[in-house]
């Protein structure tokens, strides 16, 4: 059974991207199959500290519906996977946030966390 992690904090600056990312980068070097998901579709930060500002298909384009979910996943050389999520204001505009939930339902299939 996947297990499925929050992190969240109302406030910025908190860690939260850098202890997403140390979490599952350290799970990921285990051997556990891992995916990482940068849900804040307003203010993305998780791409960026990745060197994944640049990538074609975002979790933006996954929630306008304009992309499947296996086209935003990306694999770092840890094994690690990772879903980021748009920095562009249109992509932000055409997101429908209702459809994080299948998004989520997607990922875990076949992941430890």
């Amino acid at each position: 059974m996947t297990k499925v992690y929050a992190i969240a904090s109302g406030k910025g600056g908190t860690g939260k991207t850098m202890s997403v990312v140390n979490l599952g980068t350290t799970l990921a070097l285990l051997g556990k199959q891992t995916v990482i998901l940068d849900a804040d579709i307003g203010m993305a930060n998780l791409g960026l500290v990745l060197g994944l500002e640049k990538c074609r298909v975002t979790l933006h384009d996954v929630l306008a519906g304009n992309a499947d979910v296996s086209q935003a996943i990306y694999e770092l050389p840890t094994g690690l996977k990772v879903v980021p999520s748009g920095i562009s204001l249109r992509g932000f505009q055409d997101a429908n946030p209702d459809k994080l939930q299948f998004v989520m339902s997607e990922l875990i299939k076949g992941a430890d966390f």
